[in-house]
């Protein structure tokens, strides 16, 4: 009995370090949530053609919240709060005659390759799970990363200190429709 008081204590130890970075304050404040979607009709002009004709082509921005899907530091990982809103933009892709995009973003941690690297695992995750909710592989056209080069909130404030609510912005999943 004296033998197993030590063992079952160095369990416990073990397994409240090992659970640790998991649950950290970090990732509770860098955590973002979704709550509606809608479907935006954007109108963009096409360059014009050799007769010099103006063309109008149509694309459709999936809104997603607000407006992205977000992750957690250095994380590529869906969050399971997304699941929902995921199944409804397969509803709207599946019932579109178009194909969606996914591109991931980064904030500006880390080397431009290391980001570039990651907004593509994310990008990847996220095709995967609207595979697994019931889309196509012929409905994606496509996934790509852009790194931390397309930022929609500063990652530094002004006066050059670190700026977590934004950078928490940045890192991010755009879904859009494409002919």
């Amino acid at each position: 009995m004296k033998r197993l008081i030590p063992v079952l204590l160095l369990t416990v130890l073990s397994v409240q370090a090992a659970a640790r970075p998991f649950t950290t304050k970090q990732m509770r404040n860098d955590t973002i949530r979704i709550n509606a979607m809608e479907v935006e009709l954007i109108e963009e002009k096409a360059e014009p053609a050799m007769e010099k004709k103006e063309v109008k082509e149509e694309k459709k921005v999936i809104r997603l919240g607000e407006d992205k899907l977000f992750f957690d530091f250095d994380d590529s990982r869906v969050k399971p709060e997304y699941y929902g809103e995921l199944r409804e933009a397969v509803k709207v892709i599946k019932s579109s005659s178009m194909r969606v995009s996914i591109t991931g973003h980064t904030d500006s941690k880390g080397s431009a390759e290391y980001n570039e690297k990651l907004s593509l695992r994310r990008a990847e995750a996220v095709k995967i799970k609207l595979l697994e909710f019931g889309l196509n592989e012929n409905d994606i056209a496509g996934v790509r990363g852009l790194g931390e080069s397309d930022p929609i909130a500063p990652n530094t404030r002004p006066d050059g200190k670190d700026n977590p609510e934004g950078r928490a912005m940045n890192r991010r999943i755009e879904l859009e429709l494409v002919k």
